[in-house]
């Protein structure tokens, strides 16, 4: 017989069944809301995201003090006091996208879970995904009061402008334009919105002033753009034309020695072109019909 049983049946006696504890907990997180200050439609820099982290009682013990955290979020813990079975303790907490988050492409967060009978951590990690969009924006000028003041010899004073108009920071950015000097130039890091600058100057040739024009192409790549855009920056030159056309008699062959100029004399004629212009002039014919 159990105690305090004072019959001495034993067939009615009470069974006592021994219950084992078993306390187990399981932590989940997702992003449950994005304000999309910009109204991009998608996670881009400077949205608020709110995550939702639930820790869940799956065991069959009332939890105590469970401890939901993520250092991540503001706020960045919650505390309840009691679980029971089945039960589950939220943390709604908010995230500012940063301009590392978009550099990174995704937001690595880890939250964790414990409770008085549970004080290891249970954790769960989430990666959520950013959009990177890279570009590259290039433009060239020049710097030239007239271009009917361009003569050869002068130098011309360009400036390259790559513009980050991206979302993502850059690296290595390079500019180049070969013709001036000097000829290329490297930014290490170009944030969205910010410029990299090539400055250089270009001394005018004959061929420029033949050419009528300045043709110059200037180009810009990063690492995370390597195919390189280019821009043309075209500068008409003016060309002076100025041939001056002279013809002297050079020599006289007196034939009847008369001392003078009479018909059988033989009479021999310079003409000369002149080209004080400043253009090459080519495929140049002189002619005069009277004379061979």
């Amino acid at each position: 017989d159990s105690p305090g049983d004072t019959d001495e049946d034993p067939t009615n006696d009470p069974t006592e069944t021994p219950l084992t504890g078993e306390p187990s907990q399981t932590i989940s997180k997702r992003v449950s809301e994005n304000a999309d200050e910009d109204a991009s439609g998608d996670i881009s820099l400077n949205d608020t995201l709110t995550y939702t982290v639930t820790a869940t009682n799956i065991g069959n013990l009332t939890l105590s003090n469970l401890v939901v955290a993520d250092e991540q979020l503001e706020p960045k813990t919650i505390t309840c006091e009691r679980v029971e079975p089945g039960q589950g303790c939220t943390l709604a907490g908010i995230l500012k996208v940063t301009q590392a988050h978009v550099d990174a492409g995704f937001i690595d967060n880890i939250a964790t879970v414990t409770s008085q009978q549970i004080p290891e951590k249970t954790q769960t990690d989430l990666r959520t995904m950013v959009p990177r969009r890279p570009a590259l924006a290039i433009s060239k000028t020049v710097s030239v009061a007239s271009t009917a003041e361009i003569v050869v010899g002068d130098e011309l004073s360009y400036t390259v402008l790559a513009t980050n108009v991206g979302n993502q920071t850059l690296s290595d950015v390079t500019v180049n334009d070969t013709m001036i000097l000097p000829s290329s130039i490297v930014c290490a890091v170009l944030a969205p919105n910010d410029s990299c600058e090539l400055s250089g100057v270009y001394v005018v040739t004959q061929t420029d002033k033949d050419a009528g024009d300045i043709t110059n192409v200037a180009s810009v790549i990063a690492d995370e753009l390597p195919k390189a855009l280019e821009t043309t920056v075209i500068t008409p030159l003016v060309q002076n034309f100025k041939p001056t056309l002279s013809k002297v008699l050079s020599r006289l062959t007196d034939r009847d020695e008369n001392g003078g100029i009479s018909a059988g004399d033989l009479l021999t004629f310079t003409v000369s072109l002149l080209n004080d212009g400043d253009a090459t002039l080519t495929q140049v014919l002189l002619s005069d019909d009277r004379v061979s």
